[in-house]
Order: C-alpha cells, then structure tokens, then sequence
C-alpha cells in the first residue's frame, strides 16, 4: 500500500471510529427486508409520481413516438447538445414558472454552485440563511466575494439588519439574499411573504429602482411540485415580480432530474457564459428531457390536484400523530416559538416561521425530522419494522442535532402512518428511563 492508500484509509479509520462514515443509500442497516419491499418514509417522491400510471403512460407515449429522439446528448450545450427542443422546453418552463426566462441544468447542486459562484462580485454582498443547502455554500467559496454573511434562521428582523448594513457598505454595489422555500432537513417554511416586506422596507428610502439593488434568490426544490399549483412557494404567495431568481427542481416530487433556474435574460446569458458546470457538462438525456416536457404539461393543464390533496392530508396527519406522541396536542401555525414537555421528557419544537403568511397557504410539509442522539438505532428498528427511513447525522446537520428524516407521500396511507407512529413509539418507551429522549421537531 502506497502513502496515498495509507493516508486515505487512516482518514477513514478516523471518520468511522467517530462515527460520521458515509455509505452509499445511507448507512448500511442491516434489515431483514429488502428496501424495495417497505413502506417509503424516505425518499423525496412527494407526490408518488413514480408509481402515476397517468404519468408513466404519458411518457411512455412520447418515448415511443417515432420522431423522438430518445438516447443520447451529444455533448455540451455549448457545442453539440443544444437543440430545438431545449429551447422550447425552457419557454414552457418559464411561462409555467412565471419568469421572463429559463435555464436547464442537470441538477439543483450545478444550478445552485452556478448561481453563487457567478453572480456575487467582488464587492458585493451575499447574506443567506445559516440553514441553506450545502450547493450555495460550495457556490458562494467560488465566488469572487468575500463578504458573506450568515443569517439566523428564518430571523427576518436579522435579515431586515443584514440588508442595512449592507447598503452602508462603502463600495457595495448588490445583495444577494439567499433562502430555501422549505428548508430540506426541518421541512419548515421560509416567511417569504415577511421577508419580502422587511427588504422593501429597507430599500424604501432609495431615490430610483436602480438603487434597489437587493436581489433575493430562492430554492424551491422541496416546495416544486406541490406547492402554488406546482410552481412553488414564491408563485403561491404571488411574488413572484419580487424574486430575482428561483430555482425549482425536477428530481423531487416530479421524479425526474434536473433543475431550471427562472431569471432575468440577461442572467441566463451571463450564466451560459460563466457557469462552469454548465459549460464543461454533457447536458442531460433526451430521455430525462422528454421526461421533465411530459411532467410540467400536465401539471399546466391541472393535473395531479389529487395527489397534492392527499399529500397536504398526510403531511399534517403525520404531524399531528408524532405530536401527539410528545404529549403535545398540534399547534396552530403562528402560536410562537416555543415547547412542551410530554411525559415521556421529548419535546416538541413550535415555530411562528412556519407560516408562509397568506391565509389558506399549506404549511405541512412532507418533511417531519425526529430529533434523537440514537438516529441510526431509531432508523434500524424502523427498518426492521418494515418502514424505509434514513438516519441524518453530522456533518450534515449540525453537531447535536441527529435525527431520522421522515418524508410522507401522496400514497401512503392513514395505517401505514399509524404504524410508524407506533413504532416511534415503542422506541420511545424502551428509552425512557436511561436519560435519553426522542423529540419531534416537525414545525407544527
């Protein structure tokens, strides 16, 4: 073995004896039961297209025609993958998605390093939420700026004095606000419709809209698909006119790849000549492409209200019942930021931000994280028990803060909820008494 294998193994030695080794589909729990034979409270299929026969017929249709190209890409956009096709594609995505305009890429993690990696300048200033997704952090140690400031979680009132200051800055020139529509790991919402007014305000004492130079860059990639008709939740609250750029993803609840990002013409151009992954990338498959034209007619043409429905009934049955599990009764959105002690010593989290602001706004998100130092015993069990879940552990999430990330979806039914409520549960009451707790923090 070489000093180069010896080096890398001692690192992984050390990563594995403090317990933070990563394996491909999560950590390697033995169970008795394949994964593809339990019950999905993992994935990010939210919507259970997947399994859509309407959908599945649809594509199949198109796949099938024999005009379409089905294989390949042929390289670059730049040099031989462009096409017609991308082309129409992005004009569709940019009506469906209210935006002056549209740009593919193949996944939500180029989309994001692109973004932030290109658009902040030297002098500018990027502020983002302290829980974004670890794409904007790459993007952002790219850039040429260096001032990039954290902000407290959903805090608008800190936002509101980041954006201050940074129109103070002497030279500054533009403020990129970077933020997650629902945030991947607490599946709590972004109070966009607050954080919009709290910029205004700042911004209101500007001579001219030139000096209005904050631009608020939205992910959407776990609110696309069921949110706002589909369109996420920057469209649902209507502000759209107030983003500069969004970017929704395809390989969540639309069970595709990939990613659009909705910006300016200019910015799409200005990213077709900067962004590196999409310049040095063979762009997606025709396949996968067909795939994401298929998926977004039918969502135009109103389709899958069903599985939303259904979803938005799950998602908030599936909250309430681990809520109910704490010894906490669920919360109206809005009570404040606070928690309760049930019984069994767990707690459950209470989050104002997890209101969009609207009236009627779905606020129950897919995502319900079980906050327990034993994620992976708790995932194991689970599994054993027939219920497909993955423990989060640090560096993903922050040190302190393990969990089991439960994911409803539009099929999952009310017993198979039940069940996993159950053995939650059960888990529960065999901890009790050695000092540990397990604690919802599903942003009721």
């Amino acid at each position: 073995m070489n000093e180069l294998e010896r080096r890398i193994e001692r690192v992984l030695a050390s990563r594995k004896e403090r317990g933070l080794l990563r394996r491909l589909g999560g950590d390697a729990i033995a169970t008795a039961t394949p994964t593809t034979e339990l019950i999905d409270f993992s994935t990010n299929d939210y919507l259970s297209l997947s399994r859509n026969k309407q959908l599945i017929k649809r594509v199949k249709g198109t796949l099938s025609e024999p005009t379409v190209q089905v294989l390949g890409s042929k390289g670059s956009r730049l040099l031989d993958g462009d096409s017609a096709l991308h082309r129409q594609i992005e004009g569709r995505l940019s009506n469906f998605y209210r935006a002056p305009d549209a740009l593919l890429f193949n996944s939500g993690y180029d989309a994001n390093v692109s973004l932030f990696s290109t658009l902040p300048d030297a002098h500018d200033v990027v502020i983002y939420d302290e829980l974004i997704h670890a794409s904007v952090h790459d993007g952002m140690r790219s850039s040429r700026t260096r001032h990039l400031w954290p902000c407290r979680h959903s805090d608008v009132k800190h936002l509101a004095e980041l954006v201050g200051r940074a129109r103070q800055m002497p030279g500054a020139t533009s403020t990129f606000v970077a933020l997650e529509s629902v945030y991947s790991m607490d599946g709590d919402v972004c109070p966009l419709q607050e954080v919009v007014e709290a910029v205004e305000a700042v911004q209101a004492d500007a001579d001219d809209a030139a000096e209005r130079n904050v631009h608020m860059i939205v992910d959407e990639a776990h609110a696309t698909g069921y949110m706002g008709g589909g369109r996420g939740l920057v469209s649902q609250l209507e502000l759209d006119k107030h983003i500069s750029v969004k970017l929704n993803t395809f390989g969540k609840a639309l069970c595709a790849a990939g990613a659009v990002v909705c910006c300016t013409p200019s910015i799409r151009h200005y990213l077709i000549n900067y962004a590196r992954p999409l310049i040095f990338s063979t762009c997606m498959s025709m396949s996968n492409l067909h795939t994401i034209d298929v998926v977004h007619r039918l969502l135009a043409q109103g389709a899958f209200t069903k599985e939303m429905h259904s979803l938005e009934g799950n998602s908030r049955y599936l909250k309430g019942r681990l809520g109910g599990i704490c010894g906490v009764t669920r919360v109206s959105v809005g009570s404040g930021e606070s928690g309760e002690s049930g019984e069994s010593g767990a707690t459950i989290a209470r989050n104002s931000h997890n209101s969009p602001g609207t009236p009627g706004t779905l606020v129950d998100t897919p995502i319900s994280p079980i906050l327990t130092p034993h994620s992976r015993e708790l995932a194991g069990t689970l599994q054993k028990r027939g219920f497909l879940v993955r423990p989060v552990t640090f560096p993903t999430v922050p040190r302190g803060s393990d969990r089991v990330r439960v994911c409803v979806h539009a099929h999952n039914t009310k017993e198979e909820i039940d069940g996993l409520v159950r053995e939650v549960e059960r888990f529960m009451g065999s901890r009790s008494g050695s000092g540990s707790s397990v604690s919802s923090r599903s942003k009721l």
